[in-house]
């Protein structure tokens, strides 16, 4: 009877630590949750973060707040991109939780991961991991930066701002036929050899 009580509890003590807290936010766009865990914090962002003025962002200022310093980060992406300035402050919060000081201040890792799509203002978020991880049959997709999604083309600004986050700057300009028109070119990750988008091959 006491060996049955012990292990009741101790079930009951380890089903209260695996996850110490979630929570998840479903706009018209995007689902965004975060769940900490004994070991990391996992941030999964499924659809498109928009503008304010057409997008309720309760749940990426939540999911920003909730991010702790110093615990290791898994960002699972699935989007399509949207408003650059927005995925710009997710990318911040994460890497500011881990690097509270820049490059030289790094106290824990952070891993992102693309199993399904990541396109347009998804790829600089996407870069702020440590380890990038794809599956084989994900997919990535370009196209020529714009004021808002899908209208008023600004050339160059897109590969500026892959470049300033780590993408490798003689593949963008081998590949600048990806960023000449505002319709999205779709690569596997096989395809993104010598950019150094993606780090680790998923199964």
């Amino acid at each position: 009877m006491k060996i049955r009580s012990w292990l009741v509890a101790s079930l009951l003590i380890m089903g209260t630590t695996q996850a110490f807290a979630n929570y998840q936010f479903r706009g018209v766009n995007y689902t965004l949750s975060y769940t900490e865990t004994t070991d990391e914090q996992i941030i999964s962002l499924r659809g498109q973060i928009l503008s304010g003025i057409v997008e309720d962002l309760t749940g990426l200022n939540e999911v920003r707040k909730m991010i702790k310093p110093g615990k290791d980060i898994l960002l699972k992406l699935n989007s399509g991109g949207g408003f650059q300035v927005k995925f710009n402050q997710l990318s911040k919060a994460i890497k500011k939780a881990c690097y509270p000081r820049g490059e030289e201040s790094k106290q824990c890792e952070i891993t992102t991961e693309v199993t399904s799509m990541c396109a347009s203002a998804c790829i600089p978020l996407f870069m702020v991991g440590d380890t990038r991880q794809a599956g084989r049959y994900a997919n990535f997709g370009f196209h020529q930066a714009a004021v808002v999604p899908g209208a008023l083309r600004i050339p160059g600004m897109a590969q500026r701002d892959l470049r300033k986050n780590g993408v490798n700057d003689e593949w963008l300009k081998a590949n600048d036929h990806l960023f000449a028109s505002l319709q999205i070119t779709w690569l596997r990750p096989g395809e993104l050899n010598g950019s150094d988008i993606v780090t680790n091959f998923l199964p």
